[in-house]
């Protein structure tokens, strides 16, 4: 279940989130290790560039399909997100 209910329209107005380091990069973005403050919890963010309406479509898309699914064998989304045109996915490691 998201931790916050995902804030497609806006920056944060505080960031709950240290981003401590890159664990990949790839074509439509990248992955860094991020750390939230209040709970020290260790996490996953990846931060997907939007270039076009279609992205940030198909990205609100994965974010919804994502939030629904419960398996223990799936990464579990913790929180999302829109800043500088970027969308970011935060995600259990």
């Amino acid at each position: 279940m998201l931790k916050h209910k995902p804030d497609y329209g806006s920056q944060l107005p505080n960031n709950p989130y240290i981003l401590v380091f890159l664990y990949f990069r790839g074509k439509f973005g990248e992955v860094k290790r991020c750390t939230e403050i209040s709970t020290n919890l260790k996490l996953a963010a990846k931060f997907i560039a939007i270039h076009s309406e279609p992205d940030k479509i198909a990205v609100k898309r994965e974010i919804e399909i994502q939030s629904k699914l419960k398996h223990n064998r799936v990464l579990q989304l913790y929180d999302a997100f829109e800043k500088d045109r970027q969308m970011c996915i935060v995600m259990e490691l």
